[in-house]
């Protein structure tokens, strides 16, 4: 991701040469997993995978995954791995959260299917999720990522996530940690974790206190009719084609059964 055009990309130069970098500013000898940032329509498919597979057998990486990667992408480079016995991915990191579940569509059953885990990124939607921001707010919050570093593109920005179905998550968000005297961001947490095919999510957090309150997150968890309720609050209406194969599994389980 940087400005030269050796410094930007899923090539073998830049893959192998960000990697030795990484290693000598660590003072390591390998890391544990190396994800690819973001995928390269640039540069062949092949190219990246066989680069990555290298490095595993090289020692200098135990596993290899990806992240903010559609699900075709990572289909792709699932059957791509197991066609060339490449070192397959083991992991996606793209974000998920309560005001960002589109990931559901393709790239959780993505995962099922080719034995994925996803790392959610930003899983308290870049502060939203914290408690800070409640219906009745006009303007970002001086001195939050929204006011001083998120670009109106960005999915965390005022501009992107003002808006009505953000204050109805955060109703029902305030709703529950109130119900239950926690934290909001206890329970955006929580709610992950009652999530299938979700590994654990890469917290941030700028003060001690913002990481205990974190951590406080494994100590309990939400009650079924509580993840229902964060569930219908939260949800996108599907687009076609997943509303048309949505209906049709629907109609298929109701035949199945024997309803009318």
């Amino acid at each position: 991701m940087g400005p030269g055009p050796n410094e930007l990309g899923n090539s073998r130069k830049h893959i192998v040469r960000a990697l030795d970098d990484s290693l000598r500013r660590l003072r390591t000898d390998y890391v544990d997993l190396y994800q690819l940032h973001v995928w390269d329509p640039g540069v062949a498919l092949e190219e990246t995978l066989s680069t990555l597979d290298g490095l595993v057998r090289a020692g200098k990486v135990l596993h290899v995954g990806a992240s903010n990667f559609l699900g075709w992408q990572l289909m792709q480079a699932w059957a791509l791995g197991r066609i060339h016995g490449w070192e397959p991915f083991v992991s996606v990191q793209n974000e998920y959260n309560l005001l960002s579940r589109a990931s559901e569509w393709e790239v959780l059953p993505v995962c099922r299917e080719a034995g994925l885990v996803l790392i959610p990124w930003s899983p308290l939607g870049g502060g939203w999720l914290t408690g800070k921001y409640r219906r009745g707010v006009t303007a970002p919050i001086a001195g939050t990522r929204v006011a001083e570093s998120a670009l109106p593109w960005q999915p965390d920005s005022w501009e992107q996530r003002g808006n009505e179905r953000t204050w109805a998550v955060v109703d029902a968000l305030v709703g529950v940690a109130e119900a239950r005297d926690v934290a909001p961001a206890e329970v955006a947490l929580n709610w992950l974790r009652a999530q299938p095919d979700v590994c654990a999510p890469i917290v941030g957090a700028r003060t001690l206190e913002q990481l205990e309150g974190s951590l406080r997150s494994v100590e309990w968890e939400l009650a079924p009719e509580e993840v229902a309720a964060l569930d219908e609050a939260s949800a996108l209406p599907a687009p076609y084609p997943y509303s048309f194969v949505e209906q049709m599994t629907r109609m298929h389980d109701r035949l199945g059964d024997g309803a009318p």
